[in-house]
């Protein structure tokens, strides 16, 4: 059954209509019984299309909407997979190809082995295994810089270069942009330019769009779900939980709109997830962020929960404690803020004999995830890998401090702990 402020947002009669959600106010479900609202209103599902930030966001929303009459006919995915079927669909436009993996490989190994002296192919092969062990934080950076040898990296940064900026002396491309150029293979960004031109030279456009965490959606992006034209727009979003800045993210296009008088606000500011003790924390953090939106989070949970707050250095002597209780281990994250510190926590699962597994929710289907979350062990992930999911326990480790110095402030990275305090349903800990 909805509360007042989702049945309100979800029977909306707007033209455009923002959704302000706190977290745990249940804004995926508004937009899934939007959809319903809209359909038991007549729409027709083929004029209706749903943006979400991942694929396994739009599973999940698919999964609610099972046995919704006409559902198939309505567009559920996420922003990239849409344009590219449009441009699919088109007779003009349908005979590109999205840069992937095996056009990476390809393209290095025929440039290295036609153009460069020094560098190898298989030399290259190693900095990327090292590239990719970096990223998941088995490598120190450093290590990656100091791979390749000058003469080495000037060649590599040369086949890196866009193709207009080398002179050519036979007809072949000379860089990867070169060889994507002459096959048609554009990137993510490039998909949605071509697709923004798409729209803004036609007359057809969808009758609702419906758009989920639009907190964290970039210019560019925002830009094609403008050129859409919709009749109808219903966006949904929460700046306090905006992390994604490092990927474009451009969380002041959701601020501008709540505060422009075209939009009708409607506020989801109950919180059905966090105890008290949770949401005590997590207030407390996010007052540190003065560039954000109002809001009156009012608490539903009613349970006390605990709030442990430690340092780094009693990290060895918690799990010590956890290991000696009876727990069951199928309702506790631990969280961390980078890659790299997945591998010191499990080091120390281990030692101490606590079930754990690491957990990269990227490419996981909705029911991988799901028996990996049913499984009797502790799910290890970053802050940013566990958003949108919750569990009852949550241990939360690394450069967290509840009250951030002034000389180190940090919007994003206080939203960012923000996120990490609320996957916590009742308890928490804090090891800054």
């Amino acid at each position: 059954m909805l509360d007042k402020e989702q049945k309100a947002a979800v029977e909306a009669q707007e033209k455009n209509v923002i959704v302000v959600a706190g977290a745990g106010s249940g804004k995926t479900r508004v937009i899934t019984e939007r959809l319903k609202y809209l359909l038991n209103k007549g729409v027709k599902p083929s004029n209706i299309v749903c943006i979400t930030f991942t694929n396994m966001a739009a599973e999940e929303m698919a999964e609610r909407l099972e046995g919704v009459p006409g559902i198939g006919d309505a567009f559920i995915g996420t922003i990239h997979s849409f344009a590219n079927q449009v441009l699919k669909a088109s007779n003009d436009e349908s005979n590109f190809e999205i840069f992937n993996e095996t056009h990476n490989v390809n393209f290095h190994k025929y440039l290295i082995n036609r153009y460069c002296k020094r560098l190898t192919f298989d030399r290259w092969m190693e900095y990327e295994d090292l590239r990719k062990a970096v990223e998941i934080g088995k490598a120190a950076p450093d290590e990656l810089v100091n791979f390749l040898r000058p003469s080495e990296n000037a060649e590599l940064c040369l086949i890196h270069r866009k193709q207009l900026d080398i002179p050519a002396d036979d007809d072949y491309p000379k860089s990867i942009d070169g060889l994507c150029r002459a096959r048609n293979i554009i990137t993510f960004d490039e998909l949605l330019i071509k697709a923004t031109a798409y729209f803004n030279s036609r007359n057809i456009y969808p009758e609702y769009v419906l758009v989920d965490e639009l907190q964290d959606v970039g210019s560019l992006e925002y830009g094609f779900i403008r050129a859409l034209n919709a009749q109808n727009y219903f966006f949904v979003g929460d700046d306090w939980q905006a992390i994604y800045g490092f990927k474009g993210g451009n969380v002041e296009i959701f601020k501008s709109l709540v505060k422009d008088k075209g939009w009708k606000v409607y506020w989801l500011n109950n919180n059905y997830r966090n105890s008290r003790a949770v949401l005590a924390v997590a207030d407390r953090v996010i007052s540190q962020v003065w560039d954000k939106l109002g809001k009156n989070i009012k608490r539903c949970n009613k349970s006390d929960g605990f709030l442990e707050i430690g340092t780094r250095a009693s990290l060895a002597s918690v799990f010590a404690a956890l290991s000696k209780e009876e727990q069951d281990w199928s309702d506790w994250f631990f969280l961390v803020r980078t890659n790299q510190q997945i591998f010191e926590v499990l080091d120390l699962c281990k030692k101490y004999h606590i079930p754990c597994i690491p957990l990269k929710r990227e490419g996981m289907s909705l029911q991988a995830l799901r028996g990996v979350l049913k499984s009797n062990v502790v799910k290890l992930l970053t802050v940013h890998a566990s958003k949108g999911l919750e569990a009852k326990n949550v241990l939360l480790y690394g450069p967290f401090p509840v009250e951030q110095p002034p000389y180190l402030k940090n919007e994003e990275e206080r939203k960012v702990m923000y996120v990490g305090i609320t996957r916590a349903k009742e308890n928490l800990i804090i090891l800054n």
